[in-house]
């Protein structure tokens, strides 16, 4: 078929003219393989993807249900009506993101005050 030198494939003058033409069946079957390789990676992928959405999904409504348990729960306690949610992450300290001792000591009161 093709000479293993470097020459034919980088760069070479070919003269189409003298190339004899890829036979019509040959043709067929490599378009027909590569149709059928590229529908079956393409089924595969949306397969997969499905199964990882619906995963998703289940985790979502395990989280959804459990959020409503924990609010439930939390409306429960009495003395904890004027408690918000907002109130508690700006006062809470993470170890990326520590304030400096002004800050804490600024939240101090806002906390005493929600007690209260």
């Amino acid at each position: 078929f093709f000479e293993m030198d470097n020459s034919l494939f980088v760069g070479a003058k070919i003269n189409y003219n003298e190339v004899e033409p890829i036979d019509h069946k040959e043709l067929l079957e490599f378009v027909n393989h590569f149709v059928v390789s590229t529908t079956n990676f393409i089924n595969k992928f949306g397969v997969t993807c499905e199964e990882k959405l619906a995963d998703v999904a289940v985790r979502l409504q395990r989280l959804d249900v459990t959020t409503a348990l924990l609010e439930d729960k939390l409306s429960s306690i009495k003395g904890l009506e004027g408690v918000t949610a907002d109130a508690y992450v700006s006062s809470t300290v993470t170890p990326a993101t520590q304030p400096s001792q002004s800050q804490s000591q600024q939240s101090q009161p806002v906390q005493q005050q929600q007690q209260q």
